[in-house]
C-alpha cells in the first residue's frame, strides 16, 4: 500500500502544479508593478493640465508659468514612465499628451501660444480629448494595482478614409 500512496501523493502535486501553470496562459499575463507614486503623479497632472487648460480664454503671457511648470511636470512624468519596466503603454500616452506638434495638450497650448487665447468651443474640445488620454492613464496605472481590468484607449484622430469602428481594448501594462 505504500507505494500506491506516494504515487498518489507524487500525482496530487503534479496536479496542483500543473493547474497554477495553466493560470498563467500566455506571455502576456505579466504581475504588473504598481506604483503608488506614478498614480499619484498622473492624478495630479491631470488636474494640473485641466486648471491650465481652463485659464485659456485667456491671454497666454499671463498664464506662461504655470505652462511651463505643467510642462516640466509631464516631461518629469514622460521620463519617468519611460525608464520603467514594461510600461511603454503608459510612456507612450505621455509623449503624446506633451508633443507640442501633436492635437492633445502640448499642441494645445502651441495654438494658445500663437493666438494668445483660445476661444471656450475650441478650448472644451481639447480638454475632452486630453482628459480622456488622462484618464487612459489613470486606468492604466490602477490597472497595475488590481492586477485586472482592461482600459480602452480613448479615439484617435483618424483620416476620414479610414473605416470607422470600435477601438480594440488595450489589456493593462506591465
Amino acid at each position: 500500500m505504500r507505494p500506491l500512496r506516494s504515487l498518489t501523493l507524487v500525482v496530487a502535486v503534479m496536479a496542483v502544479g500543473f493547474a497554477l501553470s495553466a493560470c498563467r496562459t500566455s506571455g502576456e499575463d505579466k504581475t504588473y508593478n504598481y506604483d503608488p507614486a506614478a498614480h499619484q503623479r498622473a492624478v495630479e497632472l491631470k488636474s494640473k493640465v485641466q486648471t491650465v487648460m481652463a485659464n485659456s480664454t485667456e491671454a497666454y503671457s499671463a498664464h506662461r508659468a504655470a505652462v511651463d511648470a505643467v510642462n516640466a511636470d509631464l516631461e518629469n512624468a514622460y521620463e519617468l514612465s519611460a525608464a520603467a519596466p514594461d510600461n511603454q503603454t503608459i510612456a507612450d500616452e505621455w509623449a503624446a499628451i506633451k508633443n507640442p506638434g501633436g492635437d492633445l495638450y502640448g499642441g494645445y497650448v502651441r495654438l494658445w501660444q500663437a493666438r494668445g487665447r483660445v476661444d471656450e468651443a475650441t478650448r472644451d474640445a481639447a480638454m475632452t480629448k486630453v482628459t480622456a488620454h488622462l484618464d487612459y492613464i489613470l486606468c492604466l496605472e490602477a490597472a497595475k494595482r488590481t492586477k485586472a481590468g482592461v482600459c480602452t484607449p480613448p479615439e484617435t484622430s483618424a483620416p476620414a478614409a479610414a473605416a470607422p469602428g470600435p477601438v480594440p481594448a488595450a489589456p493593462p501594462p506591465a
